[in-house]
């Protein structure tokens, strides 16, 4: 065969239109496969990662099991005093308030943490009342009280401040008289700043003259406070 004929065949086959668009698919193909090989090498890249986050939790756990273990047996120590002091704040101020005995008990959950339960009693028997909107209303006033309160006279302030929202909420007259001057003389007697939201409707006559000299700010639908929305 001669070097034309050779030449000619060859130029033949660049040129069908059937080697091109093979050469194009199998150029196609290449890109697909490597990037599927791109692809399984990053998600083994991730099951590495994945087996180091478990091992990482599992030993995260394990100190969170350990922390609460002895957090309880801080806890429970009998020379301990700390939430025997608060818990005595924390029935005081519900009973000034609404006239119900409570206290804060602990009981530990099956992951080894805490969880801070109340209850309420009459005649020295338990009730359901702790369970309603009204008595967890107080009892949140009471506890962030006897904390800061006592923190507070221990010398070691967490803070100085508390804003609750709402508090008059479904309370008696007598409940909301009661509460304000509680809140007043903890305030003086700790130097707390408390902020209180609540709505026109729920301020008793009586305390109406009062209120009104401690109002900082009235509000409407569309404003904010602290980020709230009314």
């Amino acid at each position: 065969m001669s070097l034309n004929t050779q030449r000619s065949d060859i130029l033949s086959i660049l040129t069908s239109k059937d080697t091109f668009h093979k050469f194009k698919s199998y150029q196609s193909d290449i890109v697909e496969i490597e990037s599927e090989i791109f692809r399984l090498k990053n998600q083994l890249e991730n099951i590495d990662k994945i087996g180091s986050y478990k091992k990482d939790l599992e030993t995260k756990k394990e100190e969170s099991k350990d922390s609460g273990k002895r957090l309880i047996s801080v806890i429970k120590n009998d020379e301990n005093t700390t939430l025997d002091e608060i818990n005595e704040r924390f029935n005081s101020i519900a009973k000034e308030i609404s006239d119900f005995a409570t206290r804060i008990y602990i009981k530990e959950n099956k992951n080894n943490n805490l969880d801070f339960e109340t209850e309420i009693t009459k005649n020295k028997s338990k009730t359901k009342q702790s369970e309603g909107y009204t008595a967890q209303k107080i009892q949140c006033v009471a506890f962030d009280l006897s904390v800061i309160s006592y923190y507070s006279e221990k010398g070691n302030k967490l803070q100085n401040f508390i804003y609750h929202d709402g508090v008059f909420e479904s309370l008696h007259d007598k409940e909301k008289v009661n509460l304000i001057n509680l809140v007043k003389r903890y305030c003086d007697l700790y130097n707390i700043q408390y902020i209180m939201s609540a709505i026109d409707s729920d301020i008793p006559e009586e305390l109406s003259q009062e209120i009104s000299e401690y109002t900082a700010r009235e509000l409407n639908k569309d404003d904010t406070l602290l980020n709230i929305g009314f």
